[in-house]
C-alpha cells in the first residue's frame, strides 16, 4: 500500500514503472550512442542522475519495501559521478550553492545514511559535491562516515535547516524536541526547494512524494527516540524502522 497520500496506488504504480524504463533507455543510450556533441551526453547524464533519484523516492512513496529499495543506491551514485563527469558549466559545480543541488546533495547523503551504504559510496558523493567545509550540516552528516572533513559551523541555508543541525549538537531529549519543531516548520521551510508544492501541478509525473530524509538520517545516527513525531507528516518512518533492523 502506498505511502504518500496525496496520489492514489494507480498513480505510484505507473510513474515507477515511467521512471524505470526511462533509466534503463538512457543507460543504455550511454552505452551505445557515439557522442560528437558533449551537451548531449551532459544532458543524458544530468537526466538519469535526476531519474536514479526520483525513482527511490517514487518508490518510497508508492510502497515498496524499503530493502527492496536499497538495491537502487548504487546506480543512483553512479549516476551521480557519470553527471559530474560531464558537467561542462561552472554554475553546475557549485552544488551546495544551488538550492536544488544541495537538496539532492543532502538527500544521497542520507539516503547513505539509512541504507547503512559502503563508505566508498559516501567518498564517491563527496568527491564531486566541490566543496570541504562550508556547509555545517552536510559536513557533520559526511564525517560520521569520511574521515579528514573540514568543520564548520556555518550552514548555506540556515532559516531551512538550523533546527535540525541543533539536533546532531546536542544530546538526548533535546534532539527529539529539535527534530519535532524541524518536522513542523518542514514544508513551509522548503519554499525555495525541490519540489516544493508539486502537488498542486495540473500535469502527470511531477511529484514524488513529500519527505524528509535527511530527518530521518539524523534520528538513525543519533538514535533518537522518535515516539513523539514517528507519525508526523513528511517522517518517512519506514525508512528509519529499516534502519534500526535491516533483517
Amino acid at each position: 500500500m502506498h505511502r504518500e497520500p496525496l496520489r492514489d496506488e494507480v498513480y505510484w504504480q505507473l510513474w515507477i514503472t515511467e521512471c524505470t524504463e526511462d533509466i534503463k533507455e538512457r543507460q543504455e543510450k550511454l552505452k551505445v550512442t557515439p557522442f560528437p556533441e558533449k551537451w548531449k551526453k551532459n544532458s543524458i547524464t544530468q537526466n538519469l542522475y535526476y531519474d536514479c533519484k526520483r525513482l527511490i523516492t517514487l518508490k518510497y512513496s508508492g510502497g515498496i519495501p524499503v530493502d527492496e529499495i536499497t538495491s537502487d543506491y548504487p546506480d543512483l551514485i553512479d549516476a551521480w559521478v557519470a553527471y559530474n563527469q560531464n558537467i561542462s558549466t561552472g554554475d553546475n559545480k557549485k552544488h551546495l550553492l544551488l538550492t536544488n543541488d544541495y537538496y539532492r546533495v543532502l538527500t544521497l547523503i542520507s539516503w547513505g545514511i539509512i541504507f547503512n551504504a559502503a563508505v566508498e559510496l559516501f567518498q564517491k558523493i563527496a568527491n564531486h559535491i566541490h566543496s570541504n567545509g562550508e556547509d555545517a550540516l552536510i559536513e557533520t552528516l559526511l564525517a560520521t562516515k569520511l574521515k579528514e572533513r573540514t568543520t564548520t559551523d556555518k550552514l548555506i541555508y540556515p532559516k531551512s535547516f538550523e533546527l535540525l543541525y541543533k539536533a546532531t549538537q546536542t544530546k538526548g531529549a533535546e534532539q527529539a524536541v529539535l527534530v519535532k519543531e524541524y518536522l513542523s516548520n518542514w514544508y513551509k521551510n522548503m519554499k525555495d526547494f525541490i519540489n516544493y508544492d508539486a502537488h498542486k501541478a495540473k500535469g502527470e509525473g511531477g511529484f514524488e512524494g513529500y519527505w524528509s530524509f535527511e530527518a530521518a538520517a539524523v534520528v538513525v545516527l543519533y538514535n533518537i527516540d522518535d515516539s513523539s513525531f514517528r507519525d508526523m507528516d513528511f517522517y518517512p518512518k519506514d525508512m528509519v524502522g529499516f534502519a534500526r533492523n535491516p533483517n
